[in-house]
């Protein structure tokens, strides 16, 4: 799991009556969820009834970042997920709200951050969202900057220079070298050299035939 529980405990009862209107505090830029551990598992399920999706955040975007948005449309609380390979955040938010009144009217306000759109989203809709942008049926390909890599990547392999620089360092058992021209021997000077070594073992061998008859003809002509 990416996230743990901490347990706090306080001298007075009287501190935790404010937390039963406080469901978050922002530490380190993140949000981090408040539940007093006497509530019931009814009270627990409630602060998780009411969740709105807002994606297309920029990259890198904490829960700090969104403080203001959440405060203008009466949130609860902030929770960005983070990959489970890079630990990065993605490109969208849940918003907790109290109600269902008050999720609807925060669904009903547009929302930009860093000067980019944003759109609300229910969270069963969030496999359709593009993990790297946010945006629903998103196709990465079509993008001006996966288009602008595919182009870099294709002008270097176009390159046989630097295919046949980069080939020459690879190691042998490298999976590049079954597929890469540069790193495969050449048939033609394989058979070439072969060819030649065979000329070369015949011609070796023809003297030694002829210095063999030689000899047994001479063999035979003494009495």
């Amino acid at each position: 799991k990416l996230y743990r529980t901490a347990y706090i405990t306080y001298e007075s009862p009287a501190a935790l009556q404010n937390l039963d209107s406080v469901w978050g505090v922002l530490c380190g830029g993140h949000c981090l969820r408040i539940c007093p551990a006497s509530f019931s598992p009814d009270q627990r399920a409630e602060r998780r009834a009411y969740v709105a999706l807002l994606a297309g955040l920029p990259r890198g975007t904490i829960a700090v970042d969104l403080a203001e948005i959440a405060d203008e449309i009466s949130a609860k609380s902030i929770n960005i997920p983070f990959s489970l390979n890079f630990y990065n955040p993605k490109p969208y938010a849940y918003y907790h709200f109290s109600s269902e009144s008050a999720m609807e009217n925060a669904m009903s306000i547009s929302c930009a951050l860093k000067k980019v759109g944003l759109t609300w989203h229910a969270p069963a809709e969030v496999t359709s969202l593009c993990h790297r942008c946010g945006h629903p049926n998103c196709n990465r390909l079509a993008t001006p900057r996966r288009r602008a890599g595919l182009a870099r990547r294709g002008s270097w392999q176009n390159n046989d220079k630097l295919r046949e620089l980069y080939n020459k360092h690879l190691p042998l058992s490298h999976p590049a070298k079954r597929h890469n021209r540069f790193a495969q021997p050449d048939n033609n000077n394989n058979n070439n050299g072969s060819r030649k070594n065979a000329s070369n073992q015949r011609s070796r061998s023809r003297p030694n035939n002829q210095q063999q008859q030689s000899r047994s003809h001479s063999q035979r002509r003494r009495p």
